[in-house]
């Protein structure tokens, strides 16, 4: 193990000793066995000589122990990894969570809200339907009968009746709309005590993203920025435009809170398959709520003219099991 682990190390355990002296009821004998390994640690380092009480044997089995842990360690963090990017894998080749060139119809969705939003474009897009029928209908069949006769009835292109149809029909048909629409407005809005709140502040031209609810042991939260991958650095399989250095990392079936503001300009978190629309504007705070029911990595983009990179602020969010999430929580913590 290096120099600087090795004093890292240290530094983590007198913050350790400092916290248990502070408690109320300070734990002596764990502040003893800290105690130790700080002269332990301090002979490691070569700031100090081994104690003639001590014996070689205690050091080097310390030093194996600490070994032993940082490999561990890295193997847990590995195998987390790993196990993130092959759900990513799994669950892009089996939903359409992508953007697919000429693309027509929605992505697959992730979240209720999105869900609701797919069933009333589908219910508008029956009236819709009735409406190209009906003008269509009507407009054919006054072409034919003007050119069948060059007299006709008057009744039949105007009068009270004819009137009352076109102006009360419309009319009923925007009642028909407004009201699930309206609904599904108010639902989307409504606030809901989140089990996690993830922070994203937007940048010319990248995302920052913090996780206010977990720190490390320096009291710091989890926080990294999320830049776009040089289309000369895409591994093979990856989507240019789309794809980020960090992505955003989420438990599913969890009630998930995002906060966005702006550092400078105007920006707009965006992301299709989980319904978020979300203006970032600087000095104000915006929230959004989602509750992602799968596994899967769905990508968005900033929806607001922010300056000349704008195309180059893309947003990927990454939703995976409760314990791979925490596998990844505790790398970040970890780091």
């Amino acid at each position: 193990m290096n120099l600087n682990k090795l004093r890292d190390i240290k530094a983590t355990v007198t913050d350790s000793i400092t916290n248990l002296e502070k408690s109320p009821q300070p734990d002596i004998n764990r502040i003893k066995e800290l105690k130790d390994e700080i002269i332990y640690l301090e002979v490691l380092t070569g700031e100090k000589p081994l104690p003639k009480d001590i014996d070689r044997s205690i050091i080097d089995n310390y030093h194996k122990k600490l070994i032993n842990e940082e490999k561990a360690k890295d193997n847990f963090n590995e195998s987390a990894t790993n196990s993130i990017d092959q759900s990513s894998k799994e669950n892009n080749e089996t939903n359409f969570d992508n953007p697919e060139p000429w693309g027509l119809f929605f992505q697959d969705n992730a979240t209720p809200q999105m869900e609701g939003i797919e069933e009333l474009h589908n219910n508008i897009m029956f009236y819709l339907a009735i409406i190209l029928f009906a003008v269509s209908w009507i407009l054919v069949s006054l072409v034919i009968q003007f050119k069948k006769s060059k007299i006709s009835n008057k009744y039949m292109t105007h009068g009270t009746l004819v009137e009352l149809i076109w102006t009360i029909t419309p009319a009923l048909i925007l009642i028909l709309i407004a009201f699930p629409s309206f609904k599904l407005l108010y639902l989307m809005d409504e606030v809901i005590d989140p089990s996690l709140v993830i922070y994203g502040e937007g940048h010319q031209w990248y995302w920052s993203y913090e996780y206010p609810d977990f720190t490390n042991t320096d009291e710091e939260v989890v926080e990294y920025d999320s830049y776009i991958i040089p289309e000369s650095d895409l591994e093979k399989g990856k989507l240019r435009m789309l794809e980020v250095d960090n992505r955003v990392v989420i438990p599913e079936l969890t009630h998930t809170r995002f906060v966005v503001a702006g550092a400078d300009v105007i920006h707009s978190y965006a992301c299709p398959s989980l319904g978020i629309k979300c203006d970032a504007y600087p000095g104000r705070l915006n929230q959004s709520s989602v509750y992602l029911n799968r596994e899967g990595t769905f990508f968005g983009q900033c929806s607001e003219i922010c300056g000349i990179l704008h195309s180059s602020m893309p947003i990927s969010i990454q939703s995976v099991t409760l314990n791979k999430f925490l596998f990844w929580l505790y790398d970040q913590i970890g780091s």
